[in-house]
């Protein structure tokens, strides 16, 4: 043998020097590379020896086309349990260690046993399960929380929209409530999402909790939760240190907004991150993977093993990065959302969850009167002209048409206060991914919330379609909302879309504005592939859940108003069949509606019995409300479909009602549900004549009778 010819360990080792490993699938991925490719001296005795000593392993990719007779393997696979047999052999052959893995930050993948890198409890449960308000979260929910406390509460939460990632950095944060003060950093318009949710889901008092409103708010010392906007972070530190409070447990909502890490208020924010003990953020899958070089910071305040941002990019991007700090050269994809997804957090699609979840999911979202467009002065004037005078409703001399201008100025004043806060509402969820119908009634809203998803989205990103939009061209934009990936959102008017048009596959629907006339909410939801095939009824095949957010003003009772009336129009469909299994489903609808707080007792407070609703297509009155009573007469107002025979205006006893039914079970549950409602049959005073007649003491409401809606 010549002695100038390398010897066959070299020419392994040649070969060896050069590999890559990557994780793709849940397997490891052994690569050579492609430019310039290794001589096939060096990679065939390479691949020979590898596919003795490992036998199970795969060729995935060859250097050649199968014509070649000479080709020859470029790219492995294996499964994860076969690295330590790989490890051992590429020892045992002399390659150098930092050739032998993948890196560290990886081991978890590999290792499952290292995935907790805290003090581990096996068997021991997040103490917020024992809280009275853990048992109504959703096994998935369990599940995150679970995962963030075994990672020490240094977690990344990426979950779709809707899903209930609040709660979860909750539940995480909980487990360390001795180390509170919490500070939760969000987004101005998620300030109010926040105070409710803690409100919600934890039994922390509302004096505990502390929101930063401005630049020179002084932070109190007893409380237990801090809730900071990204815009006052500049100051806050100067806040913070007058206060000499340290914060160890940190919520960080909206993660992906924190960019350009040499602003000023980025560099606030890494600090405080960098010194918690333990850190939450929050974000979505498709913004977080958009943003991972960005938020390389971050990411490695939550894991220490993770390499320094060039090695970091050099590994993810190809070492560059484009305008603005965005990657421009992304590489090992699936490896980048394993470890973002596996490692430091958790993502799961309302796809993968949608067996735990209600078919349609209700939410109300209060956006916070300090970011409203104007003062709230003469909006609460006007509402306060509008439901509290008693001339609205007894004064005969109101015309309709003069109420339902009446209503249709407040309903404008309420979108003028508001619009500046749905449109930042709307911009941070659209950002989110994601199909989703957003819809509003005032030309003003929607022009406003186009410029806004313009600008984020980009021309292709959404299609808005209204009054104005020809009828010939609206089948084209729902054609291309439905197939067009890159179009997420579809911007629309109440009634831009006709009775037979649906568009399919939506994961959410927002409603910037309220209509007074609840059925034209519905009609809207409808839209989402005939909504209301979905609503649960027994033997539904369909597995898809829906996010519905309606969007309040803060102290508004227009908004307060409205969403009552939907609340009260959804218990009414839902109640208003009589089978068995309908009535089962109509419990589980009725869970997926978010009921207002109970206000408090008014001898002024009123009610309105007909809609006058603010489109031309639905006109249902104006409603009146009435105090409850608790007496055992009642007063027909409307007829109640039932069967019994009864007259308009007529007073009759609970006992004579419920003997009119005979017993019927189905007529019954009706009956008592308008008792209880209050609407078709109205409590009187029990001064009346015997045989139904109505005495001259009987305190009658005479509501005007309800109109026949227009074909």
């Amino acid at each position: 043998m010549d002695s100038s010819q390398p010897s066959l360990r070299t020419l392994i080792l040649t070969a060896a020097k050069h590999l890559s490993l990557e994780w793709q699938n849940d397997r490891i991925r052994l690569r050579l590379p492609s430019d310039p490719p290794v001589d096939r001296c060096h990679s065939g005795p390479f691949a020979r020896a590898l596919r003795r000593y490992i036998p199970e392993i795969q060729v995935e990719e060859w250097d050649a086309a199968c014509s070649d007779t000479g080709r020859q393997p470029m790219v492995y696979s294996m499964e994860k349990g076969l690295m330590s047999k790989y490890v051992h052999w590429a020892r045992c052959l002399g390659l150098a260690e930092e050739n032998l893995a993948l890196p560290p930050w990886l081991t978890p993948l590999t290792a499952p046993d290292a995935l907790s890198r805290g003090p581990a409890q096996p068997g021991v449960e997040p103490s917020f399960f024992s809280e009275p308000q853990a048992r109504n979260l959703a096994e998935y929910q369990k599940r995150a929380i679970r995962f963030g406390v075994s990672i020490s509460g240094k977690v990344l939460l990426a979950d779709d929209l809707g899903l209930g990632k609040s709660i979860q950095a909750l539940g995480v944060a909980w487990q360390y409530r001795e180390t509170f003060p919490l500070l939760i950093l969000c987004p101005p318009v998620q300030r109010n999402v926040w105070q409710q949710e803690i409100a919600k889901w934890t039994p922390i008092p509302v004096t505990e909790v502390q929101e930063v409103l401005t630049k020179t708010t002084v932070l109190e010392t007893t409380a237990r939760v801090i809730i900071v906007s990204y815009a006052f972070l500049e100051k806050f530190e100067e806040l913070q240190s007058s206060a000499e409070i340290d914060f160890k447990v940190v919520i960080a909502d909206e993660c992906h907004s924190i960019k350009h890490f040499d602003a000023h208020k980025s560099k606030v924010i890494l600090r405080i991150a960098s010194l918690a003990q333990r850190l939450i953020l929050i974000s979505s899958d498709k913004l977080v993977k958009k943003s991972a070089a960005e938020l390389h910071p971050l990411f490695q305040s939550l894991d220490p093993y993770l390499g320094t941002q060039e090695t970091f990019l050099r590994r993810y991007f190809g070492g560059k990065l484009g305008k603005l700090g965005r990657r421009i050269d992304p590489r090992r994809e699936q490896e980048l959302e394993a470890y973002l997804f596996k490692v430091i957090g958790i993502r799961r699609k309302t796809a993968e969850v949608s067996s735990e979840l209600l078919p349609l999911r209700r939410q109300r979202i209060f956006l916070p009167k300090s970011g409203c467009s104007l003062s709230m002065g003469e909006l609460k004037q006007m509402e306060t002209e509008m439901f509290h005078r008693q001339r609205f409703v007894s004064d005969s001399s109101v015309s309709k048409q003069a109420r339902l201008s009446e209503m249709k100025r407040v309903s404008h004043l309420v979108m003028q206060t508001k619009r500046r806060s749905c449109v930042e509402y709307v911009t941070e969820t659209t950002n989110n991914g994601g199909k989703m119908l957003v819809f509003a009634y005032h030309r003003e809203m929607l022009d406003s919330l186009e410029a806004a998803l313009k600008e984020t989205l980009g021309a292709s990103g959404y299609v808005r379609i209204d009054q104005k939009t020809p009828t010939h061209e609206r089948e084209n934009l729902v054609t291309c909302f439905e197939e067009d990936d890159e179009c997420h959102t579809a911007l629309l008017s109440f009634t831009a879309l006709s009775e037979g048009q649906s568009l399919p596959h939506v994961e959410a629907i927002l409603f910037a504005e309220l209509a007074w006339a609840p059925s034209i909410i519905l009609q809207c939801e409808a839209r989402a592939h005939g909504i209301h095939e979905i609503q649960g009824r027994k033997g539904s095949s369909s597995s898809h859940s829906i996010l519905i957010q309606y969007l309040l003003l803060e102290d508004c009772q227009w908004d307060s108003h409205c969403y009552e009336r939907l609340e009260e129009k959804l218990r009414h469909v839902t109640l208003g069949t009589g089978d068995a299994a309908e009535e089962h489903d109509a419990a589980s609808i009725s869970r997926s509606i978010e009921p207002l707080p109970p206000a408090a007792p008014s001898s002024q407070k009123q009610e309105i019995h007909d809609s006058f609703p603010l489109t031309e297509a639905t006109q249902e009155g104006l409603q009146h409300f009435d105090e409850r009573r608790s007496d055992e007469v009642y007063q027909v107002v409307e007829h109640l479909h039932l069967g019994l025979n009864l007259k308009l205006q007529q007073c009759y006893t609970k006992d004579s009602l419920e003997k009119k039914c005979k017993g019927n079970e189905q007529k019954l549950r009706r009956l008592h549900y308008f008792m209880k409602e209050a609407k078709k049959l109205h409590p009187v005073s029990a001064a009346f004549k015997p045989g139904g007649g109505v005495g001259a003491s009987a305190q009658m409401v005479h509501p005007p009778k309800r109109q026949k809606l227009s074909e």
